[in-house]
């Protein structure tokens, strides 16, 4: 099993977590939540939370004269709870432990009855408020197809009105109730608020300023991580940050994994919902040398005693995968090649004094190695201008093959290959498929792979203006 169907089904198993509960009455412990349902036809109806971006299932309930009734006797965590069967979905706040619920099917908050949960009165009174502003924007928003250019503009700015409307209607909540569970819900909907710095005059500054300020106080807004978990927002708010605001290099990310993490100490279930999810995330990016925090997190968590969910079997699994993508991170040094030329030769990659290496792996019979060779091949010379020499490694040990293709291809750059299956490049180089292209630097460090044969004249290209301007500064 790979490493990513490894984390993937710890992801299911984490996705259909169940929590049962006692649903016996304690009236001066536990919780006791009576909701009824004026219109409901249903006989049963499924009880369940938000977490990060899921929703897991709590208990399921009946129906007795219209009402619900939600017990057990150990307290509920807060968060934002919900009702579902195929005819009905309601969501309400859990804070206080013990209140009392009246909702129509047909009106839904408009003519919600609370008794003993203030946070339920300001999520009714929100839920109706942004719902008449919603519809006003709807509303809106539809006549902009049948105006003119200039009636437009009339437009666009009724809906930033009503954006600032709802801006001011969520801030005279917090405002007016700080305190409460559905204060601190309301945070995260409206982000940290950046100053506007007018006392910058230069412009670049000024938005400089205003970015360091705004990633630095992102996380201000949220009161309590922990108790937010259990919320639809909480996921977005927080991959917001990792998307937009963290530089997009492995130890950059990492550091902020870890800062995250550490917030989770003493919560087990949101430390497993974040590390998994963060993993998958940098697992599935497209962006060069996210590999590294894979390794890290590995390191770091799923290695070592931190991580309990896991059996030894997955841990070993994932040990052995890291062995293919260690040695060949983005910035070290690249592993060494004992490599043989089509005479069967010895040849040392140090007497190559070119500024750029590029290794390109390949197999004769690979189809798409067939497809990106003579592009390579077209682009060699441009290659060659920019300072950099390209070093084709055959991955198959039929030498017969290897003459072959170097023949048919007319490859007049370095080839090499392993014909005697004595080097470790197929591991330390993770050459599971090909082809592969990595880029070494004049001190052989690997600054890129994986790279699409038609990007490398590109990226060299710019890799030099950038070298050029810090040498500059």
């Amino acid at each position: 099993m790979r490493i990513k169907e490894i984390i993937y089904f710890i992801g299911l198993i984490v996705g259909i977590t169940v929590i049962t509960v006692q649903c016996t009455a304690q009236p001066q412990q536990g919780y006791q939540i009576n909701i009824e349902v004026v219109g409901i036809q249903d006989t049963a109806t499924i009880v369940g939370y938000h977490f990060g971006n899921q929703r897991l299932i709590l208990d399921t309930a009946r129906f007795v004269n219209n009402t619900i009734q939600i017990s057990g006797t150990e307290s509920l965590k807060k968060g934002i709870y919900f009702l579902y069967s195929p005819n009905f979905y309601y969501e309400f706040v859990v804070s206080d432990q013990f209140f009392d619920l009246k909702v129509d099917t047909k009106s839904g908050y408009k003519a919600m009855e609370v008794s003993g949960s203030l946070d339920n009165e300001l999520f009714a009174h929100f839920q109706n408020r942004m719902g008449q502003i919603q519809k006003e924007q709807e509303l809106i928003s539809g006549q902009l197809s049948e105006v003119t250019p200039e009636d437009s503009l009339v437009i666009i700015d009724q809906l930033r009105g009503l954006g600032l409307t709802s801006e001011l209607f969520r801030d005279s909540l917090i405002s007016a109730h700080p305190k409460t569970y559905f204060a601190s819900f309301l945070k995260i909907i409206e982000g940290v608020k950046t100053p506007d710095f007018k006392e910058v005059t230069d412009e670049a500054e000024r938005r400089m300023i205003a970015f360091k300020y705004y990633k630095g106080h992102y996380f201000d807004v949220l009161d309590n991580a922990d108790e937010l978990m259990r919320t639809p927002v909480i996921h977005g708010f927080v991959m917001k940050y990792f998307d937009e605001l963290v530089v997009r290099q492995a130890d950059s990310v990492n550091i902020e994994i870890k800062n995250w993490l550490d917030r989770f100490d003493e919560n087990p279930e949101a430390f497993r919902y974040w590390l998994m999810t963060l993993y998958k995330k940098y697992q599935e990016s497209k962006i060069m040398g996210m590999d590294g925090v894979m390794v890290f997190l590995s390191d770091q968590y799923f290695l070592t005693d931190r991580v309990t969910f896991m059996t030894a079997e997955q841990k070993t699994e994932i040990e052995e995968e890291i062995k293919f993508i260690r040695p060949n991170l983005i910035g070290r040094l690249a592993p060494k090649m004992n490599l043989l030329d089509t005479a069967k030769r010895p040849y040392s990659l140090d007497l190559v004094n070119q500024k750029y290496l590029i290794y390109f792996f390949y197999d004769p019979d690979c189809g798409h190695c067939k497809k990106k060779t003579p592009i390579l091949k077209d682009a060699y010379a441009d290659l060659k201008k920019i300072g950099a020499e390209v070093v084709a490694v055959c991955t198959t040990t039929d030498m017969d093959k290897w003459k072959t293709f170097i023949k048919e291809q007319k490859l007049d750059w370095i080839n090499l290959g392993d014909p005697l299956y004595k080097d470790n490049f197929r591991m330390e180089y993770n050459v599971r498929t090909t082809p592969q292209v990595y880029v070494l630097d004049q001190q052989r460090k690997i600054i890129a792979k994986k790279l699409d044969v038609e990007q490398l004249v590109d990226f060299l290209e710019n890799y030099e203006l950038f070298d050029q301007t810090l040498g500059e500064q």
